[in-house]
């Protein structure tokens, strides 16, 4: 068998789309999941046309997955309102209460 000196490269390249893919699909599974949670209505104004937001960034991998990391908002502006840009913005902030359920703000 012969030796291509680009043979590394091509699986190193390979294994790297390999995985941004598979991160690709288990983002589209957490959205579908978040989205089915909330009835896929907005949590903060109630129309229905979501999006799963992370509450917290998907740059930090240990809660890139996690559903409670997640809410769902709504992307159709209305007027000038669009729930998904304005936590995008930080116009929105999300925490939990004592119980542990969601609640939202707006920031200051």
């Amino acid at each position: 068998m012969g030796f291509y000196p680009q043979q590394k490269e091509h699986r190193v390249l390979l294994d790297k789309l390999a995985k941004k893919a598979a991160d690709e699909q288990k983002l589209r599974v957490w959205s579908i999941v978040v989205r089915l949670r909330d009835g896929n209505v907005c949590f903060v104004c109630g129309r229905f046309g979501v999006e799963a937001h992370h509450i917290i960034s998907k740059r930090y991998k240990a809660t890139r997955y996690d559903v409670d990391n997640g809410v769902s908002l709504c992307i159709r502006p209305l007027g000038d309102r669009c729930c998904h840009r304005a936590a995008h913005n930080h116009l929105l902030k999300f925490s939990r209460d004592a119980a542990g359920r969601l609640i939202w703000e707006r920031a200051t």
